[in-house]
């Protein structure tokens, strides 16, 4: 999933990182009841097992053969998707300089082997809390106050991210750029109130046409609203924009001043990573989408093109035809 997702009430992940299978299986059985467990036993394996369980809490040995505990720390916390899940370090060492540099790596707290349960179990119950609460605070301050969709900020941050994953996967990202036709004259003629339940009703619909996971649904700005899709071809990014068009149009919410239809409709541009900048065929890889802002430029022109040729419809940036 993407960093802004609706908070729920899954049971907490915790991921345990050591090369002792004895000390693994150990805190497996300390942790017994405490949340959903992952583990490896090597630490080359850490960033990538992290990624896909997205854990809670990490555990983490500081003495591995294939590499340093320290050096994994470093890691983790270089990577946007997961610096905010706290790390505990487990260590056989008691010397200062240790303790200080296992903090200073990016570790919030650590402990000592052989783990004593009932310090384990305490630790791990507080700072999964800890979690929590974080995650509920920032999920606050990632909401539109309007809509209650993903905020501008946080769409940024996801277009940054999964653009990061793109390039090192290779996988398509889509994004929707999509605007209220005439929005203005409706607010002119309702009045703001019934702009603002307007923006509700179409945030809400685009809650309900967008579903794959890793997909986010945020308010842009004003009348616009955007949808990032992960592992989302060309081909898919236009069906689903085309459901939505349609979807709006389907609710038939009166706008009599608008110069398009008689009620609402939406415009659409649609951009993927890996086609419609050179209308390259599905698979190739793109040379002038260089960074994420790129892909969202491309999609803005996409939407400028729907409204040229008439709004009420789903575009690309080469399409020239009514």
């Amino acid at each position: 999933m993407t960093p802004f997702n609706k908070m729920d009430t899954k049971e907490p992940c915790i991921l345990v990182i050591d090369d002792d299978p004895g000390i693994v299986r150990g805190l497996i059985q300390i942790l017994k009841g405490m949340g959903k467990i992952h583990f490896t036993t090597k630490g080359t394996e850490a960033v990538k097992l992290a990624l896909e369980c997205k854990p809670d809490l990490i555990m983490l040995d500081i003495e591995m053969p294939d590499i340093n505990g320290i050096e994994v720390c470093k890691q983790l916390k270089s990577d946007p998707v997961l610096n905010n899940i706290p790390i505990l370090h487990v260590t056989a060492h008691t010397d200062l300089e240790t303790e200080a540099l296992a903090l200073s790596s990016g570790a919030i707290d650590f402990i000592h082997k052989p783990p004593n349960p009932a310090v384990v179990r305490a630790r791990v119950r507080n700072y999964l809390a800890m979690k929590q609460q974080n995650d509920k605070l920032r999920l606050l301050s990632s909401l539109d106050g309007l809509t209650g969709i993903a905020n501008r900020r946080i769409f940024d941050e996801t277009l940054d991210h999964e653009w990061l994953r793109t390039c090192r996967n290779g996988f398509p990202l889509s994004l929707l750029m999509i605007d209220v036709d005439n929005f203005k004259s409706y607010n002119d003629l309702y009045g703001h109130l019934a702009g603002d339940e307007c923006l509700i009703t179409i945030a809400q619909i685009l809650k309900s046409c967008v579903k794959r996971p890793g997909e986010l649904v945020a308010r842009y700005g004003g009348e616009e609203f955007v949808v990032l899709a992960p592992h989302c071809s060309a081909d898919q990014a236009l069906k689903l924009a085309e459901m939505i068009r349609s979807e709006i149009v389907s609710k038939a919410i009166n706008h009599e001043a608008s110069d398009t239809e008689a009620f609402i409709t939406i415009s659409i541009g649609v951009a993927c990573s890996t086609t419609f900048d050179l209308g390259l065929h599905e698979g190739q890889a793109s040379s002038n989408l260089t960074k994420a802002v790129d892909l969202l430029q491309l999609a803005d022109k996409a939407l400028y093109n729907a409204k040229k040729l008439g709004r009420n419809r789903v575009s690309t940036k080469e399409d020239n035809h009514n």
